[in-house]
């Protein structure tokens, strides 16, 4: 149940709330807000940890039911989704930074988003959009997984030398990036 799960700062069940220039570090997640509308996130440092593994770690900003949010010019590091919304609409993203974590963004069932001008640098992905429509998407720059912002979805019989071929670089490339959730290069 992700409304129990411990964070720096909650937010339930409220309206209008601003959240601005805190730096929040080793939580497990940074900002969790839950059926809140019209709040403003803004110029935050979070940084979850990176000594935790990362299939361990909370997201940096977790908005659910949450809708018309202001989330921008945070900086997110070392989480397990850098922003995450579920069920929440009509909320702006823009100039936030998300590195070194699972997904920079991750949209579930959230309509009417418009993320502008974000950048996501050295993420297992970038943008994650699964059962959302009506967004608008404009990334700054996007970077995932430290090399040209592709993301790859494993198949059965794909080894990290295959994979490596198809991207032109070497396989101990993406064994570097990814050493977090491969433990055996050869499994």
């Amino acid at each position: 149940n992700l409304s129990q799960e411990p964070a720096a700062i909650k937010v339930k069940d409220a309206k209008h709330v601003t959240i601005r220039s805190n730096r929040l570090e080793d939580a497990h997640f940074g900002i969790h807000i839950t059926e809140s509308s019209d709040d403003v996130i803004e110029n935050n440092v979070i940084d979850a940890g990176a000594g935790t593994p990362i299939e361990r770690r909370g997201h940096g900003i977790y908005l659910w039911r949450g809708s018309v949010a202001a989330l921008h010019g945070n900086t997110i590091r070392h989480a397990g989704d850098g922003i995450h919304l579920e069920f929440s609409e009509r909320n702006g993203i823009g100039s936030n930074t998300v590195t070194g974590s699972r997904y920079a963004l991750h949209f579930m069932y959230a309509n009417g988003n418009k993320m502008i001008g974000n950048t996501f640098r050295d993420n297992l992905a970038g943008a994650v959009l699964m059962y959302s429509n009506d967004l608008i998407l404009n990334i700054g720059l996007a970077d995932a997984a430290g090399g040209g912002g592709h993301t790859y979805t494993v198949e059965s019989g794909d080894s990290l030398s295959k994979i490596a071929k198809c991207y032109g670089i070497q396989w101990k490339a993406i064994w570097d990036h990814n050493r977090d959730i491969l433990k055996d290069p050869d499994k």
